[in-house]
């Protein structure tokens, strides 16, 4: 009987310990980290992705893979052009969504045309009604504001709507002192308010706002007479988040190109890349199809520093602002370095908001 008795409790043992070694041999073995995949050179593609390693980024994350991705570059298209093959396969799908028959049976100019004309339908053009609060402050004349085409009827105090824009002189606000901008022939600040991308859902609604604050500060520059505007990347840096900047500056020149097509004395946009070509890039593919967008206006791309106007010759320049219009870091911090006070024109912007929303109808 005993011998029977520690028979079976020297097997369980043993069962528990053979099974303890499974389980922690199956542990160890699920917790221990894949071995990554080979990494293919993309320069083979191109040498674009040895410049510009983000590009590669762009591609994968529609789903592309290295051997796909050269499939659609040897076909023709270049390496920043990811979104027109997602595009193509997306969204026209069938025979457009084979890079085999597109080289064999497409038309990769008409098919580049109807992409930029499907962007072009995004962004309409901003029409100015007169019912904006801007216009209702009669007897006293219309505040240097545009918020055509926002949302004014529930703001926080203190805040312009998002896509709005306000203008000011680059001296103190109320055209008083010197300011080294005005210095260098540098007059005007038109303050682009959109809201930050953690703000919203996905990067198009993003995209639409930071578009609809530069149309906007087109409308105040055509209303001031102006006849050259300087934009750089709004929404750029901290506001970016997780967006494209090559979408973004893709949205800016459309919208752009399309609200000075309808302006009467502005005639001449440079767009200000500072470290990357987001804008050459973008205005490059839209001058591919220039012959659908309308009457020939002058789009530009210059490099560098915003704030030196032998850069772009334009005598007012877009702040990339908040809709609380305070001077901040980045191209906003950078300009409020070289304008006369600082101060003065943030009280300034302060006050004309709280002129705006006093006009706001309240039914």
């Amino acid at each position: 009987m005993f011998s029977f008795l520690k028979k079976t409790f020297l097997i369980t043992i043993l069962i528990i310990l053979v099974g303890g070694g499974i389980f922690f041999f199956s542990r160890s073995s699920t917790s221990r980290n894949p071995t990554p995949p080979f990494q293919k050179d993309w320069s083979n593609i191109s040498g674009w992705f040895a410049d510009n390693p983000q590009l590669i980024k762009e591609w994968t994350n529609h789903g592309f893979t290295y051997e796909q991705t050269k499939d659609w570059i040897d076909v023709g298209l270049a390496p920043d052009e990811s979104e027109l093959v997602n595009w193509l396969v997306k969204e026209k799908g069938g025979n457009y969504a084979n890079s085999e028959w597109i080289l064999n049976y497409g038309n990769i100019t008409e098919l580049k045309k109807q992409y930029w004309q499907g962007k072009w339908r995004i962004y309409q053009t901003l029409k100015i009604t007169h019912q904006e609060p801007e216009y209702k402050t009669y007897p006293n004349p219309t505040l240097p504001i545009s918020s055509v085409g926002t949302n004014y009827q529930e703001l926080e105090r203190g805040h312009l709507p998002a896509g709005s824009a306000l203008i000011t002189d680059t001296l103190d606000g109320s055209n008083r002192g010197e300011s080294e901008l005005s210095n260098k022939g540098i007059d005007f600040i038109i303050h682009a308010c959109p809201q930050p991308r953690s703000l919203f859902n996905d990067d198009q609604d993003f995209i639409n706002c930071v578009v609809k604050s530069v149309q906007n500060s087109i409308i105040l520059a055509d209303q001031q007479r102006l006849d050259q505007l300087a934009i750089p990347l709004i929404g750029g840096g901290i506001f970016l988040g997780s967006c494209n900047p090559k979408k973004l500056a893709e949205g800016i020149v459309t919208g752009a190109r399309r609200q000075l097509t309808h302006c009467q004395t502005l005639d001449k946009i440079i767009f200000v890349d500072f470290a990357s070509p987001y804008f050459q890039l973008a205005l490059d593919r839209s001058n591919q199809v220039t012959d659908y967008f309308g009457p020939p206006k002058t789009l530009a791309v210059a490099r560098g520093d915003i704030r030196d106007k032998n850069l772009h010759g334009a005598s007012a320049i877009v702040n990339a602002a908040n809709t609380q219009v305070k001077f901040g870091s980045g191209i906003s911090g950078k300009i409020a370095e070289q304008v006369g006070d600082k101060e003065g024109i943030d009280k300034k912007t302060q006050q004309l908001i709280k002129e705006f929303q006093q006009a706001i109808p309240t039914e």
